[in-house]
């Protein structure tokens, strides 16, 4: 039996542990941005309301956005700042018409905050201020969250996968990947990313349930920065700087010893020390001040810690909700200039079952307002409140007793409304970045619908360098490779895939097509008869 061994991808990631990284490049000069006047003079514009509002990011089920709808009010009515958009929640439909619906989806979105109708060409007057909102979705899921994967529907350019990435060693296939996706989300008008991961998996955990597998670059520390700058280099470039980058999981995930959505948090071993050489090490890397790689946001993880204050008995509270812990690690001097110059820390999804169990063990209570507030001292800007009701409970009357009571809060807390006015400037700040200006042209994507889909020779070229020959060595190849098939001789075609679904409703479709493989073949090399696949 041949030896030879082509792996694409899962022991390319071990790889990455044993590849020496070239010396350390020099980092980039920290520049001072000038704070932009306007920030402060739409900042006294907002209502108590209006201000509370910016500071929230939410998630709604399905695609209705009508005056009775739930998002529509929380939009109109309670001013929240942002929507995070996923198959999950049958936000994307499963028809041919995938890019114009969600582009739709988005623009309503858009014009609701607006108060304008979606359809006004350059309204000269909105019914309100207005802020356009956080469109965001998640990565790896605005690749492969059951949109890309699926043939035909969607539209969008199937991308290698981050592990895929890493196993390039080459940035430049990282950089590429990320235009494409900044490039597509762009066109549908989404204006945030949750991602890329850049957590280090320095020992990969096959069939453990806290293995990230292809969501990570590598297990080396310098190559993780290294990509996940190029990559977000490419979001910036591909979206014509008009898509926030969250980076996640800060302070990072890769030593965890169990998933980020079981029941209980998960618990990283660590020393400060330890997290500065590995884990941190990447997030220092894209939080380069005025650089085009410099990510916009970190993504803030409910991790616990131990040992990370210097008792290795003691765990910290989970990262996302511990006031100290947090503060401490956002002074330290490789993150605090990033974030005296803006920068912008999102909270994880804060109605994940960990969270919720973290507060009240049994599951009796959900405490939604003290977990919101707790995250909000404890220094998140943005709050995402993704999963944000117990079972069977109303999600939208969670997420609107939160806002009233932050509300209060702000109008009898001095303290409190200094922060919450903080915040708000840097989310202003953010969005002013991305828009230029607040107005409804503005807003409209600059990246037409017909970019989707064009970026597959790139895509092509990043995923076959990421091919890595084990064994044997190149030397041996000769005289250990099989005889190729002959020109009478008959193929069979085997494909393994994975049947998937874009929404609740949708039909289910295969995740590879179960003939791929054959007219790749059939497209590359011709056929001298007829093919048949094996299925």
């Amino acid at each position: 039996m041949n030896r030879l061994v082509l792996t694409s991808l899962l022991l390319a990631l071990v790889l990455s542990n044993i590849a020496p990284p070239p010396a350390t490049a020099a980092p980039v000069q920290q520049t001072a941005t000038p704070p932009d006047p306007r920030v402060a003079q739409i900042l006294d514009d907002l209502t108590p309301e209006e201000r509370v509002g910016q500071l929230f990011v939410v998630t709604f089920n399905g695609t209705a956005t009508d005056d009775a709808s739930a998002i529509h009010e929380l939009i109109s009515e309670y001013y929240v700042g942002g929507v995070v958009l996923s198959a999950t929640n049958d936000n994307f439909t499963d028809t041919d018409s995938f890019a114009t619906n969600t582009l739709e989806l988005t623009t309503i979105l858009q014009s609701i905050a607006a108060g304008v109708p979606p359809d006004a060409a350059t309204p000269t007057a909105f019914s309100r201020s207005f802020i356009p909102l956080f469109i965001a979705t998640a990565y790896p899921d605005a690749r492969l969250g059951n949109v890309a994967l699926l043939p035909g529907p969607s539209g969008l350019t199937p991308l290698p996968n981050s592990m895929t990435l890493g196993a390039t060693w080459t940035p430049q296939y990282a950089q590429v990947t990320g235009r494409i996706t900044g490039q597509e989300l762009s066109a549908l008008g989404i204006n945030m990313l949750l991602g890329p991961t850049l957590d280090v998996i320095e020992s990969p955990q096959p069939g453990s349930s806290a293995d990230l597998g292809a969501r990570a670059f590598g297990g080396d520390p310098y190559w993780v920065g290294k990509m996940g700058r190029a990559f977000i280099q490419g979001v910036h470039e591909g979206s014509l700087n008009r898509i926030a980058v969250v980076s996640q999981h800060f302070p990072g995930y890769g030593a965890s010893d169990r998933a980020l959505d079981e029941p209980q948090l998960p618990t990283v071993s660590k020393t400060l020390d330890e997290l500065q050489a590995i884990d941190l090490a990447p997030f220092f890397d894209v939080v380069q001040v005025g650089a085009p790689d410099s990510t916009d946001a970190l993504l803030v993880s409910h991790i616990r810690y131990r040992g990370l204050q210097g008792n290795i008995r003691d765990t910290t509270r989970p990262i996302s909700l511990d006031q100290q812990a947090l503060s401490d690690l956002l002074n330290l001097p490789e993150l605090a200039a990033w974030r005296a110059n803006g920068g912008v820390t999102v909270s994880d999804a804060l109605g994940v079952r960990a969270v919720r169990r973290f507060y009240d063990p049994s599951e009796r209570t959900f405490n939604a307002y003290a977990i919101a507030r707790d995250a909000f001292l404890a220094g998140n800007d943005v709050l995402y409140l993704g999963q944000f009701a117990s079972a069977g409970a109303d999600l939208n009357a969670h997420i609107k007793d939160v806002l009233a009571q932050f509300v209060q809060k702000y109008q009898e807390d001095p303290a409190f409304a200094q922060r919450v006015d903080a915040a708000v400037t840097r989310i202003i700040a953010l969005k002013l970045k991305l828009y230029g200006d607040f107005n409804w042209g503005s807003v409209q994507p600059e990246v037409p619908l017909n970019a989707l889909g064009t970026g597959s020779l790139d895509s092509l070229a990043a995923t076959t360098a990421a091919a890595t020959l084990l064994s044997p060595a190149p030397a041996e190849l000769a005289n250990r490779l099989p005889t190729p098939p002959g020109l009478n001789h008959q193929i069979a075609f085997f494909t393994d895939t994975r049947i998937v679904k874009q929404c609740s409703s949708c039909a289910a479709r295969p995740s590879i097509p179960v003939d791929a493989l054959e007219n790749a073949v059939l497209k590359l090399y011709g056929s001298a008869g007829t093919s048949e696949a094996g299925r």
